[in-house]
């Protein structure tokens, strides 16, 4: 019975993600400089994801190498003109914004209120090039003042 009980703890998915943080930290740590923790994706597009092992999306990219809820992003992809102004609003550290800057003749606009997340969105969009594409705003868009 103990065999059996001890299979199954090490097969759960607790297990599973405490080994892929363990990684993440040991890539961490190996890192000779903050900036060293980029990963790019398939298109090209290069992320700084020095988060990677606290925040769910920057983990996303970090070990699948490419873009959080890119299946999402591809079904949208048939609603988005290939031109326009588009607002990001909530933009965290670039994924939307990068990605559909990479496809078109688009500007846009990407908020993030939060300090520390906007700073890692504006090393993404400067990693990619996309400073002329990408207007990245430090400050929350709402109906009233708050705090989430």
């Amino acid at each position: 019975m103990l065999k059996w009980v001890n299979s199954l703890v090490k097969r759960t998915s607790t297990i599973a993600e405490l080994k892929k943080r363990i990684s993440v930290i040991t890539a961490v740590l190996g890192a000779m400089e903050p900036m060293d923790i980029r990963i790019t994706t398939p298109d090209g597009a290069i992320f700084y994801v020095p988060n990677c092992v606290e925040d769910g999306i920057q983990m996303h990219i970090f070990f699948n190498k490419d873009y959080y809820e890119l299946d999402v992003l591809k079904d949208l992809d048939k609603f988005i003109p290939a031109e326009g102004i588009f607002f990001d609003v909530g933009a965290n550290i670039g994924n939307h914004s990068i990605y559909w800057a990479k496809r078109g003749g688009r500007t846009i606009y990407a908020f993030e209120p939060i300090q520390s997340t906007f700073s890692i969105l504006s090393i993404n969009v400067e990693l990619n090039g996309l400073e002329q594409v990408v207007i990245c705003n430090n400050i929350g868009i709402g109906a009233r003042k708050s705090r989430g």
